[in-house]
């Protein structure tokens, strides 16, 4: 794991940073994001990122959604109780087997990247997140997309 808490005390001694090495479940969601003012997704998966989301939106906490396939991400600021991660994979069979995507080192940091920059217009109040709104990023072909939710 690259968590370095001294190292992240170094940079900003406000910033309070903690990591855990576990699954979240709807049993310890609420638990783990206690206490936080924004949370970042960097789950590989529907189910989580579900749970991740009614979690935040109980705690009313905002959510900096991520994914990645391939050369594909997308990127979107999810406010509390607005369904946004419903809206996007509602319509998933969870029950079904779902084929592990590729993953490409340079999409991944391309979408963390983005995601940094919405925490840090949800954290400052600066600039025009993209809440309501999906930024789809093809690399391959370098188009952008935004599309309404």
């Amino acid at each position: 794991m690259l968590y370095n808490p001294k190292r992240i005390r170094k940079i900003n001694s406000d910033v309070k940073a903690e990591a855990f090495e576990e699954l979240i479940t709807k049993e310890n969601a609420k638990e783990l994001l206690s206490g936080c003012d924004l949370c970042i997704d960097a789950l590989d998966n529907i189910e989580g990122r579900l749970i991740l989301e009614d979690a935040c939106s109980e705690l009313g906490i905002y959510l900096i959604h991520g994914a990645i396939e391939g050369w594909n991400a997308q990127i979107s600021c999810v406010a509390p109780g607005s369904g946004t991660i419903k809206k996007l994979y509602g319509q998933v069979d969870l029950n079904e087997k779902q084929p592990a995507p590729s993953v490409l080192s340079f999409t991944a940091e391309f979408a963390a990247s983005l995601e940094a920059a919405e925490a840090v217009k949800v954290l400052t109040g600066y600039g025009e997140k993209l809440e309501n709104r999906l930024l789809i990023a093809d690399l391959k072909i370098g188009d952008f997309e935004y599309v309404q939710i």
